[in-house]
């Protein structure tokens, strides 16, 4: 089986989440007897394969005045081939819902559970911001809404693709991407290794450093809320020193961001710390890292009672060590695991099949 995959390459966190587990894992796909050729731009044998794989973000600045056009190559495509289209924004909001009759199946790295709210609009193209506009009364200045799925039929080409869990979430990430990205080192990709057990030693209660710079005032709602209850300082540290309280921390906050999962919470599990994130139970996600009361604790978007939520999990430090450490397991076992390409080259296949 050959697999040809179009990306312009691990020039941002989420493009390195997309591509790391395809290259580091290349030795599970051979042995399932799947070729995996890439590409960074477009050439006559692009559709030469059995099935094409397209990264969202090659086409990100095309869409606005070529839309035709994309449209119109994606149909090409999809007569030669078995085409994926793979999302890879942050949030499980809008859909690029025009492109949906074009290919075979849009595997997105989360997903709404209802998919029939993919045929509803949302405010500022996310179900939370859309919840803390009606709610709350956050506006924005310049209002964004997502664009509907007008034909149900097409919501059953939506799958699972991968997280960003699939990043080098290390202390030296950042800075082995940007040589990446400069040079194009593929064999540079790797997933960060614990930094700390999460029943190591902790001095300190809680880390819950966050920016909240965003122009839409109601995708950054939530962090507003939260940074006037919990009464911590959120400023941004450098990165050692960041990871480094982390590591020393019993709890990490991690509201949601332009999306609902943020690299923060692949960082905590690296830290052995204890993820306290929002009710997630609108969306899915692969893998799933995000289970209540086993791997994570969740609150209410509301932030009624999280810091009763909070004092109670200070106060017991087994089940927060033992949250804190099934967490930090699951991770590994999906990126450092002796299983783990098995793993992700098998949810790979069952995405790109005809019939699930």
């Amino acid at each position: 089986m050959r697999v040809n995959i179009l990306s312009p390459g691990a020039k941002t966190p989420n493009g390195a989440a997309f591509l790391f587990p395809l290259w580091i894992f290349k030795d599970a796909f051979r042995d399932r007897g799947v070729d995996l050729i890439f590409f960074n731009e477009i050439r006559d044998e692009i559709a030469d394969c059995d099935t094409l794989l397209v990264d969202s973000k090659f086409h990100r600045s095309f869409w606005a005045e070529e839309t035709e056009e994309v449209l119109s190559q994606f149909s090409r495509w999809s007569e030669k081939t078995r085409v994926v289209y793979c999302d890879t924004t942050d949030s499980t909001g809008s859909l690029q819902a025009e492109l949906l009759p074009h290919i075979h199946i849009y595997a997105k790295s989360q997903l709404l559970k209802e998919k029939t709210q993919y045929s509803e609009i949302h405010y500022a193209e996310r179900l939370f911001a859309d919840y803390y506009h009606r709610e709350f009364g956050f506006t924005d200045v310049v209002p964004s809404y997502s664009k509907p799925v007008v034909n149900p039929e097409q919501l059953k080409k939506l799958r699972l693709s991968w997280n960003s869990g699939f990043g080098d979430h290390s202390f030296s990430g950042p800075f082995i991407g940007l040589i990446m990205r400069r040079f194009n080192h593929r064999s540079l990709a790797r997933f960060g290794a614990p930094i700390a057990t999460a029943t190591a030693r902790r001095d300190s209660d809680i880390s819950c450093r966050f920016g909240n710079n965003y122009l839409r005032k109601s995708v950054g709602a939530q962090r507003t809320l939260l940074s006037r209850i919990i009464g911590v300082d959120t400023s941004k540290l450098g990165r050692r020193a960041y990871l480094y309280e982390m590591a020393r921390s019993k709890i990490v906050l991690s509201p949601f961001g332009l999306g609902e999962i943020t690299l923060k919470d692949f960082e905590a599990f690296l830290c052995g710390a204890l993820l306290l994130k929002p009710n997630m139970s609108h969306m899915e996600t692969w893998p799933n890292f995000y289970v209540p009361d086993v791997t994570i604790k969740t609150h209410n978007w509301e932030l009624e009672g999280i810091k009763d939520l909070i004092s109670y999990l200070l106060a017991n430090d087994g089940e927060r060590q033992d949250i804190a450490s099934s967490g930090q397991r699951l991770y590994y076992d999906h990126t450092l695991g002796p299983n783990a390409g098995e793993i992700f080259s098998s949810h790979f296949l069952k995405m790109v099949a005809e019939k699930q």
